[in-house]
């Protein structure tokens, strides 16, 4: 399967208390459903798991966010970078500031293994950065 590139950018990770922001379409909860689906969905495209984020580094560029890309959603979450890098994920700033794909760095021992209980083989988790470029 040939897939779209993914460009990630070469920039410093994004300070600890970052706002980490998603938006939600399934109601206030970030449940396994919609981030499998949205894991499946970057795999398709890009040929990795990935789960699209807005990285806000000050108030001014969260406001900005809530109030265009994020506008028309009724939920959205919010994490900090250090909360999600201390729970063993990575920030990779991919495609146009401020879009970023949280990821695992980690590559399944089987990649065959069906993780996720969606009944697709592999599942999301097990990605590689080195892939996205």
């Amino acid at each position: 399967m040939a897939y779209r590139k993914r460009a990630v950018r070469i920039e410093p990770a994004a300070p600890g208390n970052a706002d980490v922001l998603r938006a939600l379409s399934s109601g206030p909860l970030l449940t396994r459903e919609e981030l499998e689906q949205t894991t499946w969905a970057n795999h398709d495209r890009y040929g990795f798991w990935g789960v699209s984020v807005s990285v806000a580094i000050d108030a001014g560029i969260r406001h900005q966010l809530l109030a265009d890309r994020l506008a028309r959603f009724e939920w959205v979450a919010r994490f900090s970078a250090e909360d999600l890098r201390s729970g063993g994920v990575t920030l990779l700033p991919t495609g146009a500031r401020p879009h970023h794909d949280l990821v695992t760095l980690t590559l399944s021992a089987n990649p065959d293994r069906n993780e996720t209980g969606s009944g697709r083989p592999g599942g999301p988790g097990p990605s590689s950065a080195a892939q996205c470029a």
